[in-house]
């Protein structure tokens, strides 16, 4: 499998390298489907104490268009991948009045 952190357009945060640092899944399987896709965009990671990356900045031309994040949803029951970005905000202003971005679960089953 592909490790998204060897692509051109994936870096993290402060770090001249990537090795030794993992993605958590689904991250993983997100990142590797968006940076191959959109291979201009930019993805930044941010490591946790843990030293695996659980959030991505996304650029495109030195714009952010968003950010992804691993996390949970109960609801959902597993796992899963945050999507925040102001490109559907006036579909979000519309359901949660006083929020600046749009947040989309996508869960991925395991």
């Amino acid at each position: 499998m592909i490790n998204p952190l060897q692509l051109s357009n994936v870096s993290i945060k402060g770090k001249t390298s990537t090795d030794g640092y993992s993605i958590r899944a689904p991250l993983h399987d997100v990142v590797l489907a968006l940076a191959t896709k959109n291979p201009t965009w930019q993805f930044v990671g941010s490591v946790r104490w843990d030293e695996t990356v659980s959030a991505f900045n996304v650029f495109c031309e030195d714009q952010e268009i968003g950010e992804l994040q691993s996390d949970y949803s109960g609801r959902s029951g597993g796992h899963c991948v945050r999507i925040d970005s102001d490109n559907a905000k006036d579909q979000n202003e519309r359901c949660q009045e006083g929020r600046e971005r749009s947040t989309t679960w996508v869960c991925l089953k395991e």
